[in-house]
Parts: structure tokens; sequence; C-alpha cells
């Protein structure tokens, strides 16, 4: 936000029903006139240039360097929000240079940091330091009863991306200061870099700060 205007966050749709004109999908959180708030901004990247997803409304400013996140599969586009927490769904399969992205509802839900889709199209959300994982159905009432893959030991969770063999990325802050991997039950497979996070000294290139996206 401020004067830099790039996106904050990128998501692909692997979907095989994916829009084919868009090749990715980007947000920002946009500095408000009103303090103490802030506009998420929804964009796609197309051969068409940028293209509006959606401009909500003015919310709450983000959380220690947490905005939310965005996610998409088979042109179902999810975006976390703070304050109030919340998730968003837009259908994505009409997003053109003279249209918009469609608001299909809303969705209450604890502190959804990060997102991300499968390649089975279920939906993987960072609540709080839990991981939990929906199927998507019907809306008005698209989420189906999470199932908790992590329920405790995460240490501050900030992003999280699922590769092509179904493990589970997870970005950590807090004392860690890693990427976790997880498998398809939420079983710690390995830590990438040294824990602990920023010190002084020498250059250490197996020691991450921060790490995010």
């Amino acid at each position: 936000s401020g004067h830099w205007t790039g996106a904050t966050h990128l998501a692909f749709d692997h979907g095989k029903k994916a829009n084919p004109n868009i090749y990715a999908y980007g947000r920002m959180d946009w500095n408000s006139k009103v303090k103490g708030k802030t506009q998420l901004r929804l964009s796609a990247l197309s051969r068409d240039g940028d293209l509006i997803v959606a401009r909500p409304d003015i919310v709450n400013a983000w959380d220690g360097g947490n905005p939310g996140d965005l996610a998409v599969h088979d042109c179902l586009l999810v975006a976390s929000r703070f304050g109030p927490d919340r998730l968003r769904f837009y259908d994505t399969s009409t997003v053109s240079p003279s249209q918009r992205g469609k608001l299909l509802g809303s969705v209450d839900l604890e502190k959804p940091h990060a997102l991300a889709f499968d390649r089975q199209g279920r939906l993987l959300v960072v609540s709080g330091d839990r991981l939990l994982r929906h199927t998507i159905g019907v809306f008005p009432n698209p989420l189906s009863e999470p199932e908790v893959l992590i329920a405790e030991g995460l240490d501050q969770p900030r992003d999280v991306i699922v590769d092509d063999d179904d493990l589970i990325y997870i970005a950590e802050w807090g004392k860690s200061h890693q990427i976790k991997v997880f498998d398809q039950q939420g079983k710690l497979v390995r830590a990438i870099g040294k824990p602990g996070g920023p010190v002084t000294g020498p250059y250490d290139p197996e020691r991450m700060a921060f790490p995010y996206g």
C-alpha cells in the first residue's frame, strides 16, 4: 500500500475449468484516507491487461503484517480479510475488460491468515494457529465442516501452499522463521532453514527472516 501499488499476493488457478484468458490473480491492500482503514483490491492479470475482479468496501487496516490472502480454483476466488474476520467468494469465469467478478457470498472464520487450494479443489485455511481443510459445496453455505489437519504447534503461520505432490508448505514467523512441510494428514515431513529468525552477525544462507509468499 502507500506509494507502492504492486500486488502483495499472487495466485494461480490450477483447476481444469480455469478462465483461459487469465494467467494470474493479484491482491492489494490499498491505503485509505480514513485512519486505521484499508481497501482490499482484487485483480486479474490477462491477455487483455489488468482486469478488475473486485473493489470491496473499506475495511479495518491489516494486523501485524498480515492482511489475509487469496486463492483460486476452477474460477472460484476466495479472499480472506480481517475486521471482520471473513472469507469472501467470487466467480471469475466471466471476468473481462467490461465485467468484474461476481460476489457469491461470505463466510465468517476466525483469523483467516492464509489460503490455498489443493489439486482436488479442497480449500486449506490457516485459521489462527490451526490448519483447516474444507470441501467446497453449494452456496450460500459453501464450506463443509472443517477437517483439522493441524490443531496445535504452528508458530505464527503466515502463508500456505500445496505442491503437485500434495505436500503442504507453511511459512512460520514467531521463534521459527522456517518453512514447515507437512503431508496430507498434517504430519510434519521436514523443515526448511535453521530456526531462530533474524540475528546479528555473519550472514547465514540457511537462516530466514519473516518468510512470506
